[in-house]
């Protein structure tokens, strides 16, 4: 089985000819809007605070497969997330909306940046967000 990677913005879909392997070897669900990193990645667990139980922000879910081997999913509810910087994807990661009218991603980067920016190494395939860009 495999999938094209597919970069959604805004109103467009751009698609890439690489085959993308998905056998997801594990799966972060974001329980937290704040764009913080993970604390320790590569534990397998996805938690952006030292206390206070797993708290797993966006960053912090890139963060671990990102650690990680395999191929993996992140699954982000229904919401609205911001990121202060562009996150770095240098693994193979399916980030999985609850749809484009109900998940929207917004960057709040200086003019030109965008909200993901995937390594040579990396792959990424998006369903089910939006993404908004907020110029500064």
């Amino acid at each position: 089985m495999f999938f094209l990677l597919a970069l959604v913005t805004g109103e467009g879909t751009f698609y890439s000819t690489q085959p993308v392997h998905a056998a997801p070897a594990a799966t972060f669900t974001v329980n937290h809007a704040n764009d913080v990193p993970d604390v320790n990645p590569g534990d397998g667990r996805c938690d952006g605070q030292p206390s206070g139980g797993d708290q797993c922000s966006l960053r912090a879910a890139v963060d671990e497969p990102n650690a990680l081997a395999g191929n993996d999913t992140i699954i982000l509810p229904a919401g609205d997330y911001t990121t202060a910087l562009p996150i770095y994807v240098t693994s193979n990661i399916m980030l999985q909306g609850a749809g484009q009218d109900q998940t929207t991603i917004t960057s709040d980067n200086e003019v030109g940046q965008t909200v993901f920016r995937v390594g040579t190494n990396g792959v990424m395939m998006v369903t089910g967000i939006r993404f908004y860009s907020c110029h500064r």
